[in-house]
């Protein structure tokens, strides 16, 4: 027999009601669980956000923690990884993303999207780890440096900041005004260009302004889209008024400045004591980096709104006519040239001998990079305008329509 519960005794726990009356169990459970849906619901609906991770994160060199994968930003993937590929996964990420990469740390995958949402996923599985929301477009590759990862965010005043992913918590912000590029990581410090037109060298611990650089007065009306690279000694990058600016990596002074026909969007890489660069002036450029003299300079039949790709020889760009094109790094002749359907927004990837290019036609295309011959291409279900990563044995694309695919091979050096 069941023993008879007093309603009006408020002294028992309704655990220990479990042997006294099914009825009153059935009852709790009901409660619970329309208390736990009424939950998920509202955080549902309230797009609740949340980023710690559980361990620290194990960062090599292998690593890409930032945009080029080096401060030189050649975009040459420590993998040597070959086609063909399956799909592993794909993942939503509920907004668009820029032409920027995603950055890799660990077995993770970092990316943001252009409604302010940081998110980190497995590599492995494609599952959510978390995100946090940054509320501002976040239109570059955000830099994972161990358990610190920073941030910079477009249409703010506070355009940089650093948040802590073992204790799931912003440290630092830097009133630097909207940052629209990539920050750069050398050491201790972070190197920024913003859209306001102003070059920062920021203390990567504190967010403490090191030195600064404002573009010359005539100028200032000027945008800064390209993102900053370095040889360890300057800073090098362009502007929207067609120049090339080298700074002291030191003090922030102005070296050199090398004048091209029109705006430059692209990021520079440096190899070899050249900084190489692409102009809307339908030329990309080899200058000196000692004085920013032109090396050479060539003519490619469209403009130029990507980086490039520049690895021991070579140097590889796409257009917005579409031309995907090989030239040689020494002398600027072209090599090879591949005619996409569409334009081409994303920068080249290189990975052993293969050259990895993503296009507006919904093509990936992974050609030779030694004659050019097309060795293979995934058709997407969507635009491809954001540069592809290589890490391990997968492929990482960002496509125009919110999803993150994971491409696997087995083909690895």
């Amino acid at each position: 027999m069941y023993q008879r519960f007093n309603k009006q005794d408020k002294n028992i726990f309704p655990c220990a009601l479990a042997p006294l009356c099914p009825r009153v169990i059935r009852g709790y459970l009901k409660k619970w669980k329309a208390f736990l849906l009424f939950t998920f619901y509202f955080l549902l609906l309230s797009g609740c956000s949340y980023l710690r991770l559980p361990e620290a994160l194990s960062v090599s060199e292998t690593n890409w923690i930032q945009y080029g994968g080096t401060k030189e930003r050649t975009n040459v993937s420590p993998f040597s990884l070959k086609p063909p590929f399956e799909v592993a996964w794909m993942y939503d990420a509920a907004a668009g993303f820029s032409e920027y990469s995603v950055s890799t740390a660990d077995s993770f995958v970092f990316f943001g999207t252009l409604q302010g949402e940081l998110h980190v996923i497995h590599l492995r599985t494609g599952k959510s780890v978390g995100s946090v929301d940054f509320d501002k477009a976040l239109i570059g590759t955000p830099i994972v440096d161990e358990n610190l990862m920073y941030v910079a965010i477009a249409n703010t005043e506070e355009g940089l900041q650093a948040y802590d992913l073992a204790r799931g918590k912003i440290v630092w912000k830097a009133k630097l005004g909207g940052i629209e590029t990539s920050p750069l990581l050398i050491n201790n410090k972070l190197y920024v260009t913003t859209l306001n037109g102003y070059a920062y060298c920021i203390e990567k611990n504190s967010g403490i302004v090191v030195w600064k650089f404002l573009l010359p007065l005539f100028e200032r009306s000027a945008f800064i889209h390209s993102s900053p690279a370095s040889d360890g000694n300057v800073l090098v990058f362009g502007c929207d008024d067609g120049s090339v600016f080298c700074l002291s990596l030191v003090d922030g002074k102005l070296l050199w400045r090398t004048e091209t026909g029109k705006s430059i969007f692209s990021s520079p890489s440096i190899s070899d004591g050249k900084v190489y660069v692409g102009s809307q002036d339908e030329y990309i450029y080899a200058l000196n980096i000692n004085d920013g003299t032109i090396a050479w300079k060539q003519n490619i039949g469209s403009k130029i709104f990507s980086s490039q790709a520049v690895d021991e020889k070579n140097v590889f760009v796409g257009t917005s006519g579409g031309e995907i094109v090989c030239l040689e790094k020494t002398s600027g002749k072209i090599i090879w040239k591949y005619i996409a359907q569409s334009a081409v927004s994303s920068a080249p990837l290189v990975s052993g001998d293969v050259v990895y290019v993503g296009s507006l036609d919904k093509n990936l295309y992974a050609f030779d990079a030694m004659n050019g011959s097309l060795l293979w291409n995934y058709t997407a279900d969507a635009r491809i305008k954001s540069m592809p990563v290589v890490f391990g044995n997968y492929l990482i694309l960002l496509l125009d329509n919110r999803r993150v695919v994971a491409l696997r091979s087995e083909a690895i050096k």
